[in-house]
């Protein structure tokens, strides 16, 4: 029955709840002498909650929570029942005219049909973007951390030479067509150095 909102960042004010914990935390657990290490950490605090944060009244039910738990739990819903709240952040990106989108400096490539559109990119746990358009992920890509600034997917790139309507293809010789399923060759064109366009304008023979 929980339904978690988030803050913007850096504005403490809108959690404060939330962030008198911390500062409870950072003034006392904190101020104690500890080892330096993350286990001899993880050991201490478990036994600071168990001796002295959970033993503590709290100010809005004036009980501690170790009481209040104990009250609450035959209330407590199944964990893991659910799937959990996605915590992803969403960018938004154009895709630019040789069908990439742009993340943390790299560049990576979408169906080429998206050119000139704008996506939306979402970077999954396992380090991976995923990017959408307004309703379907269109694309996905490990997060790129090498040297190499671009990754490519070909597939992207199939069909961008296909049969659209009113688009037109080259034939063998290099001239523009819209019939695919000619089989006829395109008639030979001939070629004549620049030389001799040249010399026409000046009115030579050729």
């Amino acid at each position: 029955g929980i339904i978690p909102k988030a803050c913007r960042p850096k504005r403490p004010q809108t959690k404060g709840k939330v962030e008198r914990v911390v500062k409870y935390l950072k003034e006392n657990f904190f101020q104690r002498k500890h080892e330096s290490t993350l286990q001899a950490l993880n050991e201490d605090i478990r036994t600071w909650l168990d001796q002295v944060a959970n033993r503590k009244p709290n100010q809005t039910t004036k009980e501690p929570p170790i009481q209040r738990f104990e009250k609450e739990q035959k209330f407590l819903q199944s964990w893991g029942v659910k799937p959990l709240f996605p915590t992803n952040r969403w960018e938004t990106r154009e895709v630019s005219r040789d069908c990439f989108v742009s993340y943390r400096g790299k560049k990576y490539s979408v169906p080429y049909r998206y050119a000139g559109q704008t996506v939306k990119i979402k970077e999954t746990l396992n380090h991976h973007i995923e990017i959408y358009d307004e309703q379907e992920c269109i694309a996905r890509h490990p997060i790129w951390i090498g040297q190499a600034s671009t990754q490519i997917r070909m597939e992207h790139y199939e069909g961008i030479h296909s049969n659209e309507k009113g688009q037109k293809i080259k034939g063998v010789q290099g001239l523009a067509t819209n019939d695919l399923s000619s089989s006829a060759p395109s008639p030979k064109v001939e070629q004549r150095p620049l030389a001799a366009y040249a010399a026409l304008e000046e009115g030579e023979t050729v």
